[in-house]
C-alpha cells in the first residue's frame, strides 16, 4: 500500500511540475532557472497570453522567457478561461525583475502629465 501511495504521489508532482506557463527560458545573470520557473508559475498573466504566439518578457538581468500561446495552455490543459488571452502583442518594452518574496515586479515608465498653473 505504502509502494502505491508513493507511486501515486511521484506521478502527482511530475504532472503538476510539467504544467509550465512558459516554453523556453534564456537565463540571465542574476536569477537562477528555479526563481525564475516558480515566479512565472505562480504570477497569473491573464492577458499577456497571445492567441498563437509565444510572448516573450524580458527580466533585468537579460533573462527572456517566452509564454505559451493560447493553442499550448489549452492542449495542456493549463488554462481554459478565453477572456485572459489577447493578438495585439507578442511583446513589450517593460523590464520585469523578481522581489525578494518570488514575485514578479514590472518596471515600466510612467507618464506624469502636470498641468502648470501660474497665479498672478
Amino acid at each position: 500500500m505504502r509502494t502505491l501511495l508513493s507511486i501515486g504521489l511521484i506521478f502527482t508532482s511530475l504532472a503538476f511540475y510539467s504544467q509550465n506557463k512558459f516554453s523556453s527560458i534564456q537565463l540571465g545573470a542574476k536569477y537562477s532557472k528555479l526563481q525564475i520557473e516558480s515566479a512565472i508559475n505562480k504570477a497569473n498573466w491573464c492577458g499577456y497570453y497571445h492567441e498563437i504566439e509565444n510572448f516573450e518578457i524580458l527580466f533585468d538581468d537579460g533573462t527572456r522567457v517566452l509564454l505559451k500561446s493560447k493553442n499550448q495552455l489549452i492542449e495542456e490543459g493549463i488554462l481554459k478561461e478565453d477572456n485572459c488571452f489577447q493578438s495585439e502583442k507578442s511583446s513589450n518594452k517593460h523590464l520585469y525583475s523578481i522581489s525578494k518574496n518570488g514575485k514578479i515586479l514590472i518596471r515600466a515608465e510612467k507618464n506624469i502629465k502636470t498641468k502648470t498653473q501660474f497665479k498672478q
